[in-house]
């Protein structure tokens, strides 16, 4: 090795030292993170099981050591309280990382589980917004950590539902299913939503129904379905279509179902369509039981 071909593998190796570490950091925070989360859910347990020192063998304690002390539920506080401020601090790394076109999703799993043990977690709020503004995987799991904190802590995001409306995308519907079926499903359960919500969303999920595959296009017309039925009066039918373009964006949009006509032919997913423009429930539905209906047309070709 010539000293010219030394100095450039040192200057190489500088380089992928300060990668590295960047990349270490993402996933030991992940892996803190989930620890803290087992920790608790431990405490919780021990504390529900009604498990004491007594009831575990252990008489040690005397009245000369028997000042008061600090139990596990006041620790697992205390560790609460720091891992709020932790979370701000992890929430703005995986933003900068998603923003730089790095992925930071291990972590954000991990804060989003996080979640139900803090004590104040509406002040983590800003950061888990910030990150829904990214408008990809890293907003899905950001978006359900924000159902959580509104609908069980004190917290508000006005344009929720714009921003959800912006992550109904077939390439999100593809590459995190799943979430974006429980984010979908649990968003869209209260009865208070205004009515252009409701038919806005719901003609944006028939919109992303025809553009995604066979399984999961009759999941998502499983909530299309349970929003009708719960949202009676957010149906429209032909005789009261508008006489636009068939767009499906927030707000500006055909509130007829064009997208269910289209679909009440298909050999698997007809009768789902056909029962939602009857109002007949359609109920959940399972990955294998579309999958089986497939198989099962195949088999008698």
């Amino acid at each position: 090795m010539t000293p010219g071909d030394r100095h450039t593998a040192t200057n190489n190796t500088v380089k992928l030292e300060e990668i590295l570490p960047v990349m270490k950091s993402v996933e030991e925070k992940a892996e803190w993170w989930r620890s803290r989360i087992l920790e608790q859910e431990r405490i919780i347990e021990e504390e529900g099981s009604g498990v004491s020192d007594s009831a575990s063998g252990s008489f040690e304690n005397t009245e000369e050591d028997s000042e008061p002390t600090s139990t596990s539920s006041e620790k697992a506080q205390e560790d609460l309280e720091m891992n709020e401020a932790e979370m701000i601090k992890d929430l703005e790394m995986c933003y900068n990382y998603q923003s730089s076109g790095k992925d930071a999703v291990i972590l954000l799993r991990q804060l989003v589980e996080a979640v139900p043990y803090m004590e104040t977690p509406s002040i983590c709020l800003d950061g888990f917004v910030k990150l829904a503004g990214l408008k990809d995987k890293s907003s899905v799991y950001s978006m359900l950590a924000i159902i959580l904190i509104v609908s069980e802590f004190e917290g508000d995001v006005p344009d929720f539902f714009e921003k959800l409306h912006d992550l109904l995308r077939p390439a999100l519907f593809e590459e995190c299913e799943d979430e974006m079926i429980v984010l979908c499903d649990k968003s869209l359960r209260s009865e208070l939503l205004s009515l252009n919500t409701v038919r806005s969303m719901v003609k944006r999920l028939c919109w992303i129904a025809v553009r995604v595959n066979t399984v999961c296009c009759a999941r998502v017309l499983s909530i299309v379905s349970k929003t009708l039925l719960r949202h009676k009066q957010a149906v429209v039918l032909y005789k009261d279509r508008k006489n636009t373009e068939n767009t499906a964006e927030f707000g500006t949009y055909q509130p007829y179902l064009f997208e269910l006509d289209a679909l009440k032919d298909h050999p698997v997913l007809g009768d789902y369509a056909k029962n939602i423009k009857s109002g007949i429930p359609i109920g959940s539905v399972s990955k294998e039981d579309i999958i089986k209906r497939v198989t099962d047309i195949i088999s008698m070709r």
